[in-house]
């Protein structure tokens, strides 16, 4: 975990509430969903991933232990991978 991190009284890191985290997930859905309809790429490109990933890894929002962003709660090994996916915090 990142030292910035915000950490519950435990030191566990803290993520978004459920709702928030099931908004997130409904919004991403929402954009691959309308890239697939406009016939759009689905993936972003393999280096666009991994780029994506290097600036994840060194965010004071990342939990390097579950590999989560506590800022919007998701598995980012997963969300750098669809084109339509954005930063919370606009860093990609």
């Amino acid at each position: 975990m990142n030292d910035n991190m915000h950490k519950d009284v435990d030191g566990n890191p803290i993520y978004p509430s459920w709702l928030t985290q099931a908004q997130n997930l409904q919004d991403l859905t929402s954009k691959i969903l309308s890239d697939v309809v406009d016939g759009d790429d689905l993936f972003a490109t393999d280096f666009e991933q991994q780029r994506r990933m290097d600036m994840c890894q060194v965010c004071d929002f990342y939990d390097k232990k579950k590999h989560r962003c506590t800022k919007c709660g998701c598995y980012m090994k997963y969300k750098v991978t669809f084109k339509s996916s954005e930063c919370p915090i606009d860093k990609w």
